[in-house]
């Protein structure tokens, strides 16, 4: 979804001006999008909710096509109430600086938001933040935030052995159906054989309506069919 990612700074960027993107083509290559625990109630009913293991960790997505973002119309418009804040961040990221803990606010320079001359300015002419810059900051450190705790919610289920690797049936005319799997599905059945003071956990914490919200959602996969 990025392609040449800069780290703004008033020096080199005072000029520039932003403009809101007109489509989401940026994310027509994506086909698991993202979410974190309080976005499944606004995206169950809309496509499957999976879960995938990047290296060691667990991430919760939105499944919404084989290989391409069936979620999107041929203009490049979102289909659903809700678009999920990963999406909502471009062409914003959170990104490193070499020998540097902090994380400074990054931007793709090949997205187009920033060669209209009509836009809205990223910095004063003293070289302090625009509400665009200030109000990305924030989008971004929360769904950071947000990420990690769902990040945790998962690693403690996987821990639980209750997730399970799953795959749905991809059947088009004129060709031989295929199973598409890759990612993960929480059993309800093991969750209900878990020891008191597991279930105890999951109920305190409020996980039970992310995992029910979750099994809803499976019920989408006949779209990606």
């Amino acid at each position: 979804m990025y392609k040449n990612v800069k780290i703004l700074n008033p020096k080199e960027h005072s000029f520039y001006r932003y403009t809101t993107p007109d489509n989401l083509y940026f994310a027509k290559d994506l086909n698991l999008i993202p979410i974190t625990f309080s976005e499944i109630k606004l995206l169950c009913c809309d496509f499957p909710i999976v879960i995938i293991k990047n290296k060691e960790e667990y991430m919760l997505t939105l499944l919404v096509g084989e290989k391409t973002n069936q979620a999107l119309d041929e203009n490049g418009k979102w289909q659903g109430e809700y678009l999920p804040a990963f999406i909502r961040k471009y062409p914003f990221i959170l990104s490193n600086i070499e020998n540097q803990e902090q994380l400074h606010l990054g931007f793709d320079m090949e997205s187009g938001c920033f060669s209209s001359p009509e836009g809205q300015a990223l910095f004063e002419a003293d070289g302090t933040p625009t509400h665009i810059i200030t109000e990305s900051m924030s989008l971004l450190e929360n769904i950071a935030k947000e990420m990690q705790i769902t990040g945790g919610i998962l690693a403690k289920l996987a821990e639980y052995e209750v997730l399970e690797q799953s795959s749905y049936t991809v059947t088009k005319e004129g060709e031989e159906s295929r199973a598409v799997g890759g990612f993960f599905v929480i059993n309800r059945e093991k969750i209900s054989k878990l020891q008191d003071e597991q279930l105890l956990q999951i109920s305190k914490n409020g996980w039970m309506e992310m995992i029910e919200l979750h099994t809803l959602s499976l019920k989408n996969i006949s779209k990606l069919a």
